[in-house]
């Protein structure tokens, strides 16, 4: 028989760990040699212990999963299988040729699927030259965001006016049939532009969508209500109220979580 597949786990939830190890747990043929709650242990992990593969997290506190590909050393890297809650990162995923995609809840045929697809390509392909590809998009993957690419000022016509509004002036920002209404500090304003197109244009790391209808500034959440039928009430300093929908809920929760949390290091 060959020898077991060598894996790292790296996931900041708890939970997600734990049911993907109770999932390993029937099979002989792979061995978990380390865990992993954050980037920086993933790193530690990989090195320590050499796996041939990694079940990593995409989203976590400090270096992501991208930042963590991009930070080791070509001979340092294993097959990587991401793991992650939203599947908006699919695409990304591939693109830093990443040997599998798994969507959270893992499902045990899943991951049974993608350990089998990394034995078969320990035999079947050169490593060094899949590991090249890797890095190279991986880093591209993880570097900073361009700020110019993300809008500053809106002009709004008011009347006869055309007003100027700073991006981080806007409280959050609400969908009108085809336009978007900006609230700004207890005012309102008509902005031409559809909402899935004026999300493209502001800055992830202050801005989110919470609802097909609703977009908030970051800066301004203050409260987040939970109520007994399990929806979620994102309260603003203005004391505006939006609701979240189930699907946004847990990226939100997810964008929060790492905002409100200390940095390793």
């Amino acid at each position: 028989m060959s020898a077991p597949l060598r894996v790292v786990v790296v996931d900041d939830e708890p939970l997600a760990r734990e049911d993907i190890l109770q999932s390993l747990t029937g099979r002989p043929d792979v061995q978990v040699v380390a865990t992993g709650a954050n980037g920086a242990e993933a790193l530690e992990a990989v090195r320590r212990t050499r796996p041939d593969v990694l079940l990593l997290d995409i989203r976590m506190p400090g270096i992501d999963g991208f930042g963590v590909v991009a930070r080791l050393e070509r001979g340092e890297l294993p097959y990587v299988v991401f793991v992650t809650a939203f599947d908006r990162f699919a695409i990304d995923a591939f693109r830093v040729r990443a040997l599998d995609y798994l969507l959270k809840p893992v499902q045990a045929a899943r991951l049974h699927e993608a350990l089998d697809h990394a034995r078969e390509q320990l035999g079947q392909r050169s490593r060094a030259d899949w590991r090249s590809d890797v890095q190279a998009a991986a880093r591209e993957q993880a570097s900073p965001p361009d700020e110019s690419a993300y809008l500053a000022e809106l002009m709004v016509r008011v009347g006869t006016r055309d007003i100027i509004i700073r991006v981080d002036d806007i409280d959050w920002v609400q969908a009108e049939t085809y336009y978007a209404r900006l609230h700004v500090r207890g005012r309102s304003y008509l902005y031409r532009e559809r909402m899935h197109v004026l999300e493209t244009r502001l800055n992830p790391r202050h801005f989110a969508r919470v609802h097909r209808s609703a977009i908030v500034n970051l800066d301004r959440v203050r409260e987040i209500v939970h109520d007994a039928g399990g929806d979620h009430v994102v309260v603003l300093s203005t004391g505006a109220r939006v609701k979240t929908s189930h699907q946004r809920w847990l990226e939100f929760r997810d964008v929060m979580r790492q905002r409100t949390r200390a940095r390793p290091g």
